[in-house]
């Protein structure tokens, strides 16, 4: 326990022998987790957990560190708390009387949803879980801990709302994201301005999943909902959610971005749907990016944009398919008859595309003769600013970052000559992961001193072999595992061979076999002799 003692346990910093953490402030008394008398929990001899970061009514999430990756998580614990509570002189959770099939019924959704989540963590923009186990008698999720703040702080710290450009690089890769969970069936259904993390790597981050029964009004547990960024459907009891409910929390939330104040709730727009913004602000979105948000906050779901495909390109595209239907009461246009449409209503499209041209011309200007900073990584603040650059700035060459480590390149570049930023992460076979794929401006050419540098990260393989874990003790084996990019699970039974607690082999799997990043593994772990 003595290598673990320099841990602050509310941020899992390395605080060396002060008692106050020099990173977050907190004072580390006696090395107590958040639960009274606890002392320091190590799960699975590979996780450390340390103090709690929120509890909603189904789960508490805690900051942990990986002991065998030396990485901050986030650790998910299966809590209930309506039907559980914790025994007093162990971490065990006690089920209440007559609500052991309910408990069941609701921890293997737990699982289920997040052993879903866990297969497809190579889509980017969201947190990733790698790690799935049971102990203490209920159910644990390790997930990637997101370096960051959350977009309403964000949006507080800048202290304005934010521009179109700047929201369109944040939340677009988010759409994406989405994009592909709808697509195998995974809904968030709480998407608002907490649940996303705006990292320092410029890019912005899904959390915060949780099963659909924690979010829909009528289930057992507690009905966790956003004030103002939960679809009017999931206030119905049985009622069937499906994707258009994402619709409305994303579409919301980018409301909330743009316009700087939540919109209204579900149920108060109810009688009057429409979105009302403040002129002063309206004139800096483009229209068609104001009728996005509007179909994708119908209160009548089926009114509503279904897709994310569908949103990406309402929010892409400035043609005439924009108008079909919105807040100025004309549907389904008849192009041949396009010139019936009142003069007054033909002028303000006019204007408005006049407008959105003359905006995107002055920061095009700008971004490339100024040398403007959008989205520049500040390191210090834990967060990102939009700088304005003063004077003319000198050129730089772009150097050659390609086959780079991206990690070393973030820890070691020069924010005065340029900033480094991650457009997206891709598998390679012949570029191992976390190594520079290519990059945006090409080496050797000049630019502006201070300018953006956009990088594609590789991932590594797709398919992967599995390593020979024979005879490992489970928590190197789960790390052997999780560095590959697998899902460990673990199932007992009894061996006259192989030591208690370590590892007998894969179950209808065999070392060598190449499988699919992400893929759940289940590895067969000793008893002793029978």
């Amino acid at each position: 326990m003595k290598k673990f003692k320099n841990l602050c346990i509310k941020c899992m910093n390395d605080k060396g022998n002060l008692k106050k953490c020099p990173f977050c402030g907190h004072v580390n008394d006696n090395y107590y987790t958040v639960n009274a008398n606890e002392k320091l929990l190590i799960l699975q001899d590979k996780y450390v957990v340390g103090n709690k970061i929120w509890k909603d009514a189904e789960s508490v999430c805690y900051i942990g560190y990986d002991i065998k990756n030396n990485s901050k998580v986030h650790i998910r614990e299966f809590f209930p708390a309506e039907i559980c509570k914790r025994d007093n002189n162990e971490r065990r959770l006690l089920i209440k009387e007559s609500c052991e099939k309910k408990y069941e019924s609701l921890k293997i959704s737990f699982l289920d949803y997040f052993r879903s989540l866990a297969r497809v963590r190579d889509i980017d923009a969201i947190t990733s879980v790698y790690d799935i186990f049971l102990d203490y008698g209920t159910a644990y999720i390790v997930s990637k801990a997101i370096e960051g703040i959350t977009l309403l702080d964000f949006i507080k710290k800048n202290k304005k709302p934010l521009d179109w450009e700047t929201a369109k690089i944040l939340f677009m890769p988010v759409i994406s994201a989405f994009r592909r969970l709808s697509q195998v069936g995974i809904l968030h259904l709480a998407i608002n301005p907490r649940s996303l993390i705006v990292a320092k790597n410029g890019r912005m981050y899904v959390s915060n999943f949780s099963p659909p029964e924690l979010r829909q009004v009528g289930t057992f547990l507690d009905f966790d909902f956003y004030k103002g960024f939960t679809a009017p459907e999931q206030y119905v009891k049985n009622f069937k959610l499906t994707t258009s409910a994402d619709i409305y929390g994303i579409a919301a939330t980018l409301f909330f971005a743009l316009v700087g104040f939540e919109p209204k709730d579900a149920l108060a727009r109810e009688s009057d749907d429409r979105l009302l913004i403040p002129v002063k602000i309206l004139k800096n979105i483009p229209p068609y990016v104001v009728s996005a948000i509007s179909n994708g906050m119908k209160i009548n779901a089926k009114s509503r944009i279904q897709d994310f495909a569908t949103l990406r390109d309402e929010l892409t595209e400035t043609s005439a398919k924009h108008f079909k239907e919105n807040e100025y009461g004309y549907n389904k246009i008849n192009y041949k008859n396009i010139k019936n449409i009142k003069k007054k209503n033909l002028i303000w499209i006019i204007s408005a595309t006049i407008i959105t041209l003359t905006l995107f011309f002055f920061i095009f200007y700008l971004i490339n003769n100024e040398g403007n900073k959008i989205n520049r990584i500040n390191a210090n603040n834990d967060n990102i600013l939009l700088q304005d650059s003063t004077g003319l700035k000198e050129n730089i060459i772009v150097p050659n970052f390609i086959g780079q480590s991206f990690d070393d390149l973030q820890k070691n570049f020069s924010e005065e000559d340029y900033s480094i930023l991650l457009a997206e992460e891709v598998f390679d076979e012949n570029v191992d992961a976390g190594k520079v794929l290519s990059q945006t401006p090409q080496p050797q050419s000049s630019v502006k001193k201070g300018s953006n540098i956009i990088l594609t990260v590789s991932k590594g393989p797709k398919f992967r072999p599995l390593p020979d874990i024979d005879g490992l003790p489970l928590s190197q084996a789960a790390s052997a595992l999780t560095k590959e990019g697998f899902v460990p699970i673990k199932e007992s039974q009894y061996s006259n061979n192989v030591q208690e607690g370590n590892v007998i082999g894969y179950k209808n799997r065999s070392k060598g076999s190449k499988l699919e990043y992400g893929s759940q593994i289940t590895i067969l772990v000793s008893k002793g002799k029978r």
